[in-house]
């Protein structure tokens, strides 16, 4: 992963097992985050969070920013 201003950039997430994503955010995600890209497709949902896939873009695949709710 990488963080840049308010966007962490999580490249992969390896694990033996199914890892408990939100868990993991919620233990890397700063106050200040306010965008996480993911450089791979995710399999899951937060609630509160919007998901935007980047077909035009060649690196980022999917996009998980903060609902303004």
């Amino acid at each position: 992963m990488e963080e840049e201003e308010d966007t962490l950039y999580i490249f992969d997430i390896i694990s033996l097992n199914a890892p408990n994503v939100e868990a993991i955010l919620a233990s890397i995600v700063k106050e200040t985050t306010k965008k996480v890209v993911f450089y791979f497709t995710p399999n899951f949902t937060i609630k509160g969070m919007t998901a935007t896939i980047m077909p035009n873009d060649d690196d980022a695949l999917f996009v998980l920013t903060k609902s303004h709710c």
